[in-house]
């Protein structure tokens, strides 16, 4: 049941009640206390800050009667203050409440306090389709995922247009979002508006620039037409990576959309059925332009029924890798037991868990930095909501043996000079000692081997690089100090797959998707990684300073604030060090302390 919302307005309470203020500038996110819900008797207890849009702030909570996961929605009172704030919201509640389709988040139920407005909606563990785009390999989707995720985009838009009459407004992948099985489900309807209050109510520029149709931008209205050149940006960004529309400002972005000035790229090359579909949908002429319940019957689509034929990453490939290790090592020989085989058993976790599976996935990211195609966020530092993985210290005796590194959470790895990698975790109180090995990294996908004990390696080439990881680990345990260290044990060993040191630059790739530049001479460092949510991050390390993170954003302006300025700069700076590629002496033996 909605709220009267008969109370909001200007509101005494100053201060979010949801943050504190850092002596550093950056704000801790802090959980709201266990949440009661009057109408249905029901308690809520926030368990993981989700993010933030426009006035919201979203969580994940369990509901305590059932345990049953939802999100909460949290509005606070003190931001709607104007009419027009006020209205919104009350549309926004009324719309999504009457709202029912598997391809849609269900609204759950909504309710308020003093200080807020609650809603509690479905939650969506894979995150958004933004996400997943931005942590596929080659930051793009395959045809089949596309047009799965495209199928049931349709679904839910033919829905609100021809069943409730809606228009939702602000189509883009950011608002869509992933379920555990990967169904799509809509999400964010603060723009929604019922087609039964055309025209007049349409005629705002409302929306994100990169989705807008051309007639929207001349004030002409939203209309289904409109959403159809939405879906058509969507497809083309699914496949490309980024919208077709997209440029280094805003207002570039605004004359291409208006000359429909865009294209397809040479590389990567998208097949001409989705060429010709998106063509269709990304004409100017809305009057010519394909209509929404045209889509699923282009032969895009094809005959059979796409829905639910996404790639799976793990559990078959998995069966896979144990046929190929059976063929090519003879492992009951090499270990006594106490062994386990498989790839990373990660990539079908979705969104919140994409990792790259190969060394190319990994360069493939690090591509896209040299290419300028992510730039620091223009905000504040903020706090990590996790703890970060990086390299703490590292020695370099590739001229023999490797390049061995201790990670911040204990891990010792060793990149060999037969590109093999093995990884170390001593136990601690009631853990055991834990290894990890990818037999090749140049393989695609990896092969992940796990052992508990090293007494169960009976191989003896395979026990020599044990005892190296084992003397590496020795040394740098005593004779250097890590930058940084924390108590978190992963349930995931990480590993080293790449290095590469030149210009006074060392880059180095961990197999979960961690990129790490240091500089040799000022040992500052950029810790590039995913938070839980997909979000790419860039963390600078300084011994004056400490850690300070950003957002990577896609295509975004140039920051203005000198901390962003600076990180930025080093990032330029690195790219430029490292693809000098300047050949490095080899030494016999090199160490340091990071």
């Amino acid at each position: 049941m909605a709220p009267k919302l008969e109370q909001l307005g200007p509101c005494t309470s100053n201060g979010n009640p949801n943050n504190e203020d850092m002596s550093d500038g950056t704000t801790k996110e802090v959980l709201p206390g266990i949440l009661y819900e009057p109408h249905s008797f029901r308690h809520y207890a926030p368990t993981l800050y989700l993010g933030k849009g426009g006035f919201a702030r979203c969580y994940a909570a369990k509901d305590s009667s059932s345990a049953v996961e939802v999100a909460l929605k949290i509005v606070p009172k003190n931001r709607l203050t104007k009419h027009s704030q006020l209205e919104k919201m009350r549309k926004e509640i009324a719309i999504h409440e009457s709202l029912n389709h598997p391809n849609v988040v269900k609204f759950l139920s909504c309710f308020e306090d003093n200080i807020n407005v609650y809603m509690v909606l479905e939650l969506c563990h894979n995150g958004t389709l933004l996400c997943r785009i931005q942590n596929a390999p080659g930051g793009r989707l395959r045809d089949q995922s596309a047009r799965m995720y495209l199928s049931q985009i349709v679904d839910a838009v033919t829905y609100l247009h021809e069943q409730v009459g809606i228009l939702h407004r602000d189509l883009k992948p950011g608002n869509v979002l992933l379920s555990n099985n990967d169904q799509v489900k809509l999400a964010d309807f603060g723009l929604a508006l019922k087609l039964s209050d055309l025209p007049c109510s349409s005629m705002n520029v409302c929306g994100t620039p990169n989705y807008l149709s051309p007639q929207v931008l001349k004030r002409e209205g939203h209309s289904k037409e409109s959403e159809a050149w939405s879906i058509g940006c969507i497809l083309y960004c699914m496949l490309i990576g980024k919208p077709p529309f997209e440029a280094d400002t805003l207002e570039k972005t605004y004359v291409k959309i208006a000359s429909c000035d865009y294209s397809f790229p040479f590389k990567p090359k998208i097949c001409v059925l989705a060429e010709d579909l998106i063509s269709k949908l990304l004409i100017s002429d809305r009057v010519v332009r394909m209509k929404i319940s045209a889509v699923k019957c282009h032969p895009y689509f094809g005959s059979k029924d796409i829905v639910g034929t996404q790639e799976s990453y793990s559990v078959k490939r998995k069966e896979n890798n144990m046929v190929q290790l059976s063929k090519t090592t003879n492992f009951d020989q090499a270990f006594g037991g106490g062994f386990s085989i498989g790839d990373s058993g990660i990539g079908s976790e979705g969104c919140l868990n994409a990792r790259p599976r190969s060394v190319s996935d990994c360069k493939a990211l690090y591509k896209q930095l040299l290419l300028g195609y992510y730039t620091v966020s223009d905000e504040t530092p903020r706090l990590l909501d996790f703890q970060l993985n990086m390299v703490s210290k590292w020695v370099d005796y590739t001229n023999k043996y490797g390049f061995g590194c201790v990670l911040s959470d204990g891990t010792h790895c060793t990149l060999f000079v037969d590109n093999s990698s093995v990884s170390r975790r001593r136990g601690i109180e009631k853990e055991v000692e834990r290894y990890l090995m990818i037999a090749d990294i140049d393989q695609d996908p990896w092969t992940f081997l796990e052992w508990t004990t090293p007494g169960t390696v009976n191989d003896q080439r395979l026990a020599k690089k044990v005892r190296v990881v084992e003397l590496f680990s020795d040394y740098m345990d005593k004779e250097l100090q890590p930058v940084y260290e924390h108590s978190d044990i992963r349930q995931q060993l990480d590993a080293l797959v790449y290095q590469k040191r030149c210009g006074g630059v060392l880059l180095m790739f961990l197999a979960l998707g961690t990129i790490q530049i240091n500089f040799l001479e000022s040992h500052e460092k950029l810790v590039i990684s995913r938070d839980e949510h997909g979000r790419l991050l860039i963390t600078m390390v300084d011994r004056c300073v400490g850690f300070r993170t950003y957002q990577l954003l896609p295509c975004a302006a140039t920051p203005n604030r000198p901390n962003c300025q600076k990180v930025q700069q080093l990032l330029n700076k690195a790219c430029r060090l490292l693809e000098g590629d300047k050949a490095v002496l080899k030494r016999t033996y090199y160490a340091t302390q990071c």
